[in-house]
């Protein structure tokens, strides 16, 4: 079961760095980015967020929130193939 929520502008409260993500990055943002890897912004979103490239925006978005440098992976495919399981500290693999 995936649970999910969204926040409300004026009733949430958000953090410094919640503000400077969505600053960072944005849905046309997101769109275009996906586009250069030939992933059409009507795919089904379980697997449109799930790709490798939905996963580097992700990844360019928390590196400029953070104000850190980032350069785009080159392992990224074309199409709409599933990203690979991340691997998380502490998690036996």
């Amino acid at each position: 079961v995936h649970i999910s929520f969204v926040r409300s502008v004026g009733m949430d409260s958000w953090s410094a760095i919640q503000l400077k993500k969505m600053q960072a990055g944005g849905n046309a943002d997101l769109n275009n980015f996906l586009k250069r890897y030939g992933i059409d912004k009507g795919l089904d979103p379980k697997v449109k967020y799930n790709t490798r490239a939905a996963e580097a925006f992700k990844e360019k978005v928390q590196a400029a929130a953070e104000g850190r440098p980032w350069t785009c992976p080159t392992d990224i495919p074309m199409g709409s193939a599933p990203a690979p399981p991340q691997v998380r500290p502490g998690m036996a693999r």
